[in-house]
């Protein structure tokens, strides 16, 4: 199959795979409150057609900011999502999607291309989507627990934090970066951090091993005192009360996911 026999099945796959995600063919816009909403207006989604004159294996995925980010990533300039499709020298296809994280958590976005996968290669679908907000109703009575209190302060006191001075770069910085980790290098990771029988995920060990190396990062500097926090996005899917609820959140599109954290203070070690 050729490159331009490839896109055109992916463009017929992926108005199929549009007509259960409707709410990706839309665009976002502002109600009489100013919220955000999604308009379902079917507007379509942009797929873009790229060409690139380098081989596969020549791509250098240790700097993904280089080519990933910077030529093979699509730039969305409106809607929910846009689709590049980039082809290489050696005959292979790089597809990449930028999503509105607003409308969408990464399990939406797994399910979205796992069911458009399936049906550019005329396979059943695994699940089928919804999107319906009943699911997603309150407890009667609401219940909350005491550490939702300490997650959100005053509006006044948090304008005024937006006035303080910025001149510490440890205490203001904010740096955006993509790793990217060979699969033995984080199975070792794993295994070192495993102990007493109990095996850790790979996602605890590899975010554990972040958060160490920051948080020593500081203390190294010199900054003690200052709090290193993590935070690792969390789908609520399988924490709904009831394994019917889980089942039916099983095929949720949308967002359903949490933002616990957790702080690592810098300090003095002695020996």
């Amino acid at each position: 199959m050729d490159v331009n026999t490839m896109i055109d099945v992916l463009k017929t796959s992926l108005s199929q795979a549009l007509g259960l995600f409707y709410t990706l063919a839309g665009e976002i816009v502002r109600n009489a409150s100013g919220e955000p909403e999604v308009h379902c207006n079917n507007k379509g989604v942009e797929f873009i057609e790229a060409e690139s004159d380098v081989d596969l294996r020549d791509l250098n995925f240790y700097n993904p900011d280089e080519n990933v980010g910077g030529k093979l990533m699509p730039k969305k300039r409106h809607g929910v999502l846009v689709v590049q499709a980039t082809a290489l020298r050696c005959g292979g296809l790089v597809l990449a999607c930028m999503f509105d994280h607003r409308v969408l958590d990464g399990y939406s976005i797994n399910l979205f291309t796992s069911s458009w996968v399936n049906m550019a290669l005329s396979k059943p679908l695994f699940l089928v989507p919804n999107v319906l907000r009943s699911n997603l109703n309150v407890r009667h009575p609401r219940v909350y627990t005491p550490s939702v209190a300490n997650m959100y302060v005053p509006l006044p006191i948090y304008e005024s934090l937006q006035n303080v001075p910025k001149n510490d770069q440890y205490q203001h910085s904010l740096t955006n970066r993509i790793y990217y980790m060979e699969g033995d290098q984080i199975k070792r990771l794993q295994s070192l951090a495993s102990e007493n029988g109990t095996q850790i995920s790979k996602i605890e060990a590899v975010t554990s091993f972040l958060w160490k190396i920051t948080g020593s990062l500081l203390e190294d500097s010199g900054h003690f005192g200052y709090k290193c926090n993590v935070v690792v996005p969390v789908n609520g899917r399988r924490w709904l009360e009831g394994v019917e609820k889980q089942k039916l959140m099983a095929a949720r599109s949308g967002n359903v996911f949490s933002m616990p954290f957790r702080g690592m203070q810098a300090k003095v070690t002695t020996c």
